[in-house]
């Protein structure tokens, strides 16, 4: 295959120069309009900010760079030149079009991003792997020809890409397969042009046809994987609720508490122990799932509360709202009445006139005060019935998570008991007159019956690592409620907070305008005056 290479020319980098020639000397693109500016004497300039189309063709440029300004490109043009790497262009997200074919890349990379982009030439490269595509849900055209794909294997990545309907693999090793043709038409059955020629309706028929078998299993792996997917969706889901009830801790509670435990390792070897500890798992499984549906159904009170807040809260102040732009319309009203009664009034009038409108302002701004100031009591009776309601939950909860704290405790003294119990049913087995021939005991096992003392330590400090955890992971668990509930009465009242304050200044400046407006009025009268005088 021909290859481009870097003979006697320099290699050129892209600056301002290149880009700037480059448009000014091409016919002029329509989408580039209002990216040139020509002035007299031809001088032409380019506002790069507002370039959509660029083709920086046959430059001998090895590194795609100097691009970051150019984020409103639609179309890019880089062919012919001796580029090695796809980098510089993962921020120009509105590129729709893109050329680079005739270069020395090989490895497809540095296009996650550009998402809109619906047709991509890079034919006649070094490209052997399709790859790093699979963010491109808008490519509809692809041309990859002319480069070193072997494999028709490698072909099916192409299925992910589901918009794709013209694809160019001419020139690739992989075209030389006799089933090359027919394999890609049945499995990539949405194309409508193969290698510069539409694909015939019966080709493709009969092309699946000829994969059957395989399409078929095809199918059943991309259920599996599917259901797998799903699954896996629906378990992030589900953790994420857990976490957003604050009860995530009780999801791992168990398996923390071993985690830690580095004593545990000590003690495996004794026959008959993982029995005790898959028993233990499944009473902590089964009391943790009988908890977590309880404390979910808190969970949701207190969402059920923070909801019913925030609609008679907006309820409240719509209402202030209507009647505040009511008391404003009253206002404008009433002041356009008096500023026309003052305007043909004689002279003993007018300063009685404004000071009415004056008065009228006085009572605007009162009125709107006293709005705000009900929307004010009703938003912290509000959040402190809120603060009661949620408050009250979280102490059930609070409650409920003790009592099953303490259920764990039961169930791991019961289970160290057990533990305590086999060594001592092992140490008497192995004191036997059989013992020392006993198969049942492995060489390891017996190590640590022979030394009582390291037995006990390691059984107690089992037991002592997974008291601590489980009471660490209780208060853990405690302050997270509590702060959580402590959060949402906070930014409750931020808000509120911030709300009321920025109207307060809302207020103030009406009446300062509407002062302004009164003022404005009467230095005008008063100069009137003045001049008939």
């Amino acid at each position: 295959m021909h290859r481009l290479g870097i003979r006697n020319a320099e290699v050129a980098v892209i600056n301002d120069e290149m880009i700037q020639s480059s448009v000014s000397k091409e016919a002029m693109d329509a989408l580039n309009e209002n990216a040139i500016n020509e002035y007299d004497g031809g001088v032409i300039e380019v506002d790069f900010t507002k370039l959509q189309v660029l083709s920086l063709s046959f430059k001998n440029i090895f590194k795609i760079d100097n691009l970051i300004t150019m984020k409103n490109l639609l179309k890019l043009q880089l062919d012919n030149n001796v580029i090695q790497e796809i980098e510089g262009i993962s921020h120009l997200t509105n590129l729709t079009w893109l050329d680079l074919s005739f270069n020395n890349i090989s490895e497809i990379k540095g296009l996650d991003t550009l998402k809109k982009l619906n047709d991509l030439t890079l034919y006649n490269n070094n490209i052997a792997k399709l790859e790093n595509l699979e963010q491109l849900q808008q490519l509809q055209v692809l041309s990859i020809g002319n480069n070193a794909l072997t494999s028709t294997e490698g072909l099916l990545y192409l299925k992910s890409l589901e918009k794709l309907r013209v694809l160019n693999l001419e020139g690739n090793p992989v075209c030389a397969d006799p089933e090359y043709r027919a394999f890609v038409l049945a499995h990539l059955d949405r194309l409508k042009y193969l290698d510069y020629s539409l694909v015939d309706l019966n080709e493709m028929i009969q092309a699946r046809e000829q994969y059957q078998d395989e399409l078929e299993e095809m199918k059943e792996v991309k259920a599996i994987e599917d259901a797998a997917l799903a699954r896996e969706a629906d378990h992030k889901k589900y953790m994420q609720v857990l976490q957003e009830a604050n009860i995530i801790i009780l999801e791992t509670l168990l398996q923390d508490m071993f985690k830690e435990d580095t004593e545990i390792s000590k003690i495996e070897v004794l026959p008959g122990l993982r029995n005790l500890i898959d028993d233990y798992t499944e009473k902590v499984k089964t009391a943790t799932e009988d908890i977590k549906v309880i404390l979910l159904e808190k969970h949701s009170l207190v969402q059920k509360q923070c909801a019913d807040f925030q609609t008679q809260y907006k309820k409240q102040s719509e209402m202030t709202q209507h009647n505040s732009i009511h008391a404003c319309e009253s206002y404008k009203k009433a002041v356009k009445k008096i500023f026309k009664h003052a305007t043909t009034a004689g002279e003993g009038e007018v300063g009685a006139l404004l000071d009415k409108a004056q008065g009228t302002c006085d009572g605007l701004n009162t009125e709107l005060l006293e709005h705000e100031s009900l929307l004010v009591e009703f938003a912290q009776e509000s959040i402190a019935s809120l603060d009661n309601h949620i408050e009250a939950i979280g102490n059930e909860s609070r409650a409920i998570a003790t009592d099953h704290f303490r259920n764990i405790e039961q169930l791991e003294n019961n289970f160290f008991d057990a533990v305590t119990q086999l060594a001592a049913n092992l140490l008497e087995r192995m004191a036997t007159e059989d013992g020392e021939e006993d198969d049942f005991l492995s060489d390891e096992c017996r190590a640590i019956l022979n030394d009582r003392d390291a037995l006990n330590n390691a059984i107690n400090g089992s037991h002592d690592i997974h008291i601590g955890k489980l009471l660490a992971q209780e208060d853990l668990m405690r302050e997270q409620n509590v702060a959580k509930i402590h959060d949402i009465i906070k930014a409750a009242k931020d808000e509120e907070w911030s709300r009321n304050r920025k109207r307060v200044a809302e207020i103030i400046n009406m009446k300062e305008k509407h002062l302004r407006e009164i003022t404005s009025l009467r230095d005008e009268l008063s100069r009137t005056d003045d001049e008939f005088y």
